[in-house]
């Protein structure tokens, strides 16, 4: 059986456009895209279309004695322009944020939690974020060790087919 507390990258440490978070639960959505075609008398046709756009939700927080700047720090990393890498337990891609939701709670002094949606950036993505960037991104969530950000980067080259 395998060792869950290591089995994910960074224990659920995770970054967008270098702004740390951690990650409580990691959601992704796919498939196939389906046209489906009615045909006289109650039978149709299933038109496979190609892959679905990848869409990440995950349930993030920031706990920490910098909690606001950390937070605001995520919140600015979402509405600035254009995709940037995202690094994610299970994911690393580069993405566009689509929208967050903030939530303090009271009672939880010191942790800022988000619901955030990110869209998987499309075929134009070799002209975006490179492998080199995507090692500084890596390094700036101070993410601690080498081995993951070259993980990510070596995973984020091999799907732009560098």
């Amino acid at each position: 059986m395998p060792d869950w507390s290591r089995a994910f990258r960074n224990g659920g440490r995770a970054s967008y456009k270098g702004a740390g978070f951690w990650v409580e639960i990691d959601e992704l959505q796919g498939g196939r895209r389906v046209a489906v075609h009615p045909i006289a008398g109650g039978a149709w046709l299933a038109e496979d279309m190609g892959r679905r756009v990848g869409v990440y939700r995950p349930t993030a927080y920031v706990a920490s004695d910098g909690v606001i700047g950390e937070g605001k720090a995520l919140e600015a990393a979402c509405n600035s322009e254009g995709p940037g890498f995202l690094s994610l337990p299970m994911d690393a891609l580069v993405a566009h944020c689509d929208g967050f939701r903030r939530n303090r709670d009271k009672d939880r002094n010191g942790l800022i939690a988000y619901d955030l949606i990110f869209i998987a950036e499309g075929a134009s993505a070799s002209a975006g974020l490179s492998a080199g960037a995507a090692i500084r991104a890596g390094f700036s969530a101070n993410f601690g060790s080498v081995s993951v950000a070259v993980g990510a980067s070596a995973r984020f080259s091999a799907a732009l087919g560098f």
